[in-house]
């Protein structure tokens, strides 16, 4: 019995001993495989991980209208090795293995793997500071997006609309070995409704779902969607083509994973011949006030506050919601930046913001759609650069009220080096420069922007390659 006793004793010791040593050695750095933060903004992985992944929305099937191809760009200095694993509405297919080497960029054309559909991709790599794109075609252009770092039980679509000329798909994919079981609420403006046939939807495992929302909800100007999975995680992205009198063009997105109380956007503008809206939808079940704050060429113009209530989505126009005595819009012509802020703060607080700006190029249309950034960064990737000499092809907005300096650095064999003339671009507190990528190394490469002391926002303008017309996408924050 004593003997026994002292057994117990010594084996609670070591365990004792065990925490006590993991408790020492709980702030050295340990390699982990991968383990990210709550699902946000997409960004480009650099912690100190063994491994990162990235699960792409979906390739629409290679044919005379459509297709596309994920990119992976690796901007390190050393070869990184990984997994393709491409996912149909039948299935997973047969992964491929991949070899990337440093400071390269290569295309994976999935698309011919099915006839009709879309082709939804999990990229498994061994290292971080690896990007992965999709870049999707179709008749009315390119359009590019982000791989997300983050699967989310909850994905969220602010702007949309149905019905005269608009098409919308909902793409849905699911990566993991077991089935998620899924809730969508459609919210047309102050309307909410869940359609029954759209309750307990089931996106199978390691498969992909597509949902014609132009059907489900026909003729709505304004058209929010929530979905929420009741069991699993998932991938949400949007299909939506334009060819209306107030849009035309197309945009394949993610939505946003989350809601937040924070929202930044770079490249606004107000002129003859452009549309600009923001759609803000509340996904919660209180009502909350927003402060909007717009930065022109003026300087930051006082906030304005508006509320959105519960469960609804509210329609900002910037020219009309900034306006003095008489009436007139406030905000001048050109370009400006827009911050959207939760002034009613609280444990469900939260909106969603999405932008839709329309321009008139050469007296074509052409629209773009871009859900906002959750947050600011000193650095931030357009891996795919720009395929032809592209002026303001990027908008640098600075975040804080405090002037610095900026580089943009072109990624090249040699490692990342300063543009010619972008080595140290002076920018005021609140400003936004629009950054030419039309000179000699510029094209075809990665594109880095590094600040050492400001906060930064960076929208891309890829071109569609349809008559002058550019799609807009956040850059990648790291």
């Amino acid at each position: 019995m004593i003997r026994r006793l002292l057994v117990m004793i010594l084996v609670l010791g070591g365990i004792a001993g065990t925490v006590d040593i993991a408790r020492v050695n709980r702030s050295m750095a340990q390699p982990e495989f991968t383990r990210l933060a709550s699902p946000s903004t997409p960004y480009l992985p650099t912690r100190d991980l063994i491994t990162a992944t990235y699960y792409c929305p979906g390739l629409p099937a290679a044919s005379t209208t459509g297709g596309g191809e994920i990119v992976i760009t690796n901007p390190t200095d050393v070869p990184v090795t990984g997994q393709i694993e491409p996912y149909t509405d039948s299935g997973a297919l047969i992964p491929q293995l991949i070899s990337i080497a440093p400071r390269s960029q290569q295309p994976f054309n999935l698309d011919a793997l099915v006839q009709t559909g879309y082709v939804g991709v999990t990229v498994e790599i061994a290292h971080t500071g690896v990007a992965v794109e999709q870049r999707t075609h179709s008749a009315a252009g390119t359009s590019i997006a982000p791989c997300s770092p983050d699967a989310s039980q909850n994905w969220y679509f602010a702007d949309g609309v149905t019905g005269d000329g608009a098409a919308y798909d909902l793409v849905l994919t699911n990566p993991f070995p077991d089935d998620a079981v899924v809730d969508m609420t459609f919210i047309a403006g102050t309307v909410q409704r869940q359609p029954t046939q759209f309750q307990d939807f089931v996106i199978p495992a390691k498969s992909v779902r597509v949902v014609a929302i132009d059907a489900a909800a026909r003729n709505e100007p304004t058209l929010s969607l929530i979905l929420h999975s009741r069991r699993g995680r998932f991938v949400a992205a949007k299909v939506q083509s334009f060819s209306t009198k107030i849009r035309n063009g197309y945009a394949f997105a993610l939505g946003a994973p989350s809601a937040a109380v924070d929202w930044y956007f770079a490249d606004g503008a107000k002129g003859a011949g452009t549309t600009e809206t923001y759609s803000v939808l509340n996904p919660t079940d209180t009502d909350v006030e927003v402060d909007i704050t717009v930065t022109d060429a003026t300087g930051v113009l006082p906030a304005v506050r508006t509320t959105i209530p519960s469960n609804q989505t509210v329609v900002v126009d910037i020219a009309g919601q900034f306006k003095n005595a008489s009436g007139a819009s406030t905000v001048s012509d050109g370009t400006h930046s827009v911050t959207m802020s939760v002034a009613t703060l609280g444990a469900t607080a939260g909106v969603v913001v999405e932008r839709a700006l329309t321009t008139s190029v050469s007296k074509n249309i052409s629209t773009s759609t871009v859900i906002g950034s959750q947050f600011s960064s000193q650095t931030w990737w357009s891996p795919l650069g720009v395929p032809v000499a592209t002026p303001a092809a990027l908008v640098v907005t600075n975040t804080s009220g405090q002037a610095g300096t900026f580089s943009v650095n072109a990624v090249g064999p040699g490692g990342a080096n300063p543009i010619t003339g972008l080595e140290a671009v002076p920018l005021a507190g609140g400003a936004t420069f629009y950054v030419d990528l039309t000179v000699d190394g510029a094209v075809n490469v990665p594109i880095v922007i590094k600040s050492t002391n400001l906060p930064l926002v960076v929208e891309q303008r890829y071109p569609t390659g349809t008559k002058g017309g550019r799609t807009g996408a956040l850059a990648l924050p790291e």
